[in-house]
């Protein structure tokens, strides 16, 4: 009931049948109406009281009493019993769309999808709505049972195509349609081998706005293969797209600004190495190494640090020993830790003088303690080794900040010409 537009509040109600069951204390509606009203603002105690008290002074038991009864034990979380007593009064009112609804949302927050699905076909049965129609579809989708949700949003759009709940869940449909090819061309294999197609999966879903769906996957994902990167970080960005920050946050990842994300092509590359890892290679730290590159491409220092140390237990005698000094140098220094990364760097630069990259981060290094001859120095030795456009410009600012204002002006000029 709109209490604003009908001119009274519940607490009126409330107040007005304690006032009637004076003179009429035993009025079964009045009873009801008090408790109800009482359950509708909130006041389950006094509902509770309310119950209690009419089912004292009546020597009959109205089933309405179950269905109250039902109401306040959900309020309070005990689900197990709120069906017991609502199920008591469907037996004397089995065609209640009220009760069934009720039930349907409790099996719903409950997870039980199937006993849902079951009692919103009674429900339908006893009182054919779009609302109900499009709510056993939204079931039906959660089961994945995509040919019954489909035919149940359809029969609501011919009902009432200006049905609320079918303007916002018709579009939702639609999108699942355009993707249901590549879902169901999908063959995920048992254990470990199918978690990347699991995340595949995942993917589509999250593409059709059904990110329930696709959380199902990433964390089957996860339980099939409990190191992979890419199942962490597609799961943290599925529980960003749900809204549920605090759950995101206990994966102790980099979290990302929300309108940002997580590559898809770098998640299908840390994918390919994750499942190159587990099977344990020969080039072992050359994968750790490759997925250290595409952590730190996402902004998960974290992860990166954990490869590179990985590799550290091979010693400097590695071939990727020194290219994993450089991406732990730059995890670190993302990490607010400049001095263990300079370290890392100018190892790294020892062990393999024709590391560009390195001589480039120490370049920069340098460049953000305004050590402006030393960073010179390091993004010349990296632009001989590679010429790189970025590495132009960072070191015409070194020059500028000299006083070197021609040869800044060459590198510009340079940097002008690869970008054609």
């Amino acid at each position: 009931m709109d209490t604003e537009r009908t001119g009274f509040s519940w607490y009126a109600v409330a107040d007005l049948c304690r006032l009637i069951l004076h003179l009429a204390p035993n009025s079964p509606d009045v009873w009801e109406k008090m408790a109800r009203a009482q359950f509708e603002v909130g006041d389950v105690d006094a509902c509770e009281r309310t119950l209690i008290s009419w089912e004292e002074s009546l020597a009959a038991h109205p089933p309405v009493m179950d269905a109250l009864a039902g109401d306040i034990a959900f309020a309070r979380g005990d689900h197990p019993k709120a069906l017991r007593r609502w199920n008591a009064f469907l037996a004397a009112k089995p065609d209640d769309a009220g009760t069934l609804d009720r039930i349907a949302w409790s099996e719903e927050s409950d997870g039980l999808w199937d006993d849902a699905i079951a009692t919103l076909t009674k429900r339908i049965e006893a009182k054919k709505t779009p609302g109900a129609l499009v709510w056993r579809a939204r079931l039906h989708l959660r089961r994945r049972n995509w040919d019954a949700g489909w035919k149940d949003i359809q029969a609501a759009n011919a009902m009432d195509p200006a049905d609320e709940s079918v303007k916002a869940w018709l579009p939702r449909f639609e999108l699942v349609e355009k993707y249901l090819p590549e879902i169901n061309a999908l063959d995920v294999p048992p254990g470990t081998r199918g978690a990347n197609k699991l995340l595949d999966r995942a993917s589509f879903f999250a593409k059709a706005d059904q990110n329930d769906l696709a959380l199902e996957d990433d964390e089957a994902a996860m339980k099939a293969a409990p190191d992979s990167r890419r199942a962490l970080l597609q799961k943290c960005a599925t529980l960003l797209a749900l809204n549920r920050e605090d759950d995101a946050a206990k994966l102790n990842l980099n979290i990302l600004e929300p309108k940002r994300n997580f590559a898809e092509g770098v998640l299908i590359q840390i994918g390919e190495l994750d499942a190159k890892i587990e099977g344990s290679p020969k080039d072992l730290n050359a994968a750790l190494l490759a997925r250290a590159i595409k952590c730190n491409e996402v902004d998960q220092y974290t992860l990166s640090l954990l490869d590179v140390a990985a590799i550290r237990k091979s010693g400097s005698g590695d071939p990727s020993y020194a290219k994993a000094l450089t991406e732990e140098a730059y995890a670190l220094q993302k990490a607010g830790l400049a001095e263990k990364a300079m370290k890392d760097l100018a190892e790294a630069t020892t062990l393999d003088p024709s590391n560009a990259l390195a001589w480039r981060f120490r370049g920069e290094a340098e460049m953000l303690r305004a050590n402006y001859p030393a960073a010179i120095d390091f993004l010349s030795r990296s632009l001989v080794l590679q010429e790189v456009a970025p590495v132009l410009l960072e070191r015409a600012r070194c020059q500028r900040a000299t006083g070197h204002v021609e040869e800044a002006n060459w590198d510009i000029e340079r940097y002008r010409r690869l970008q054609k």
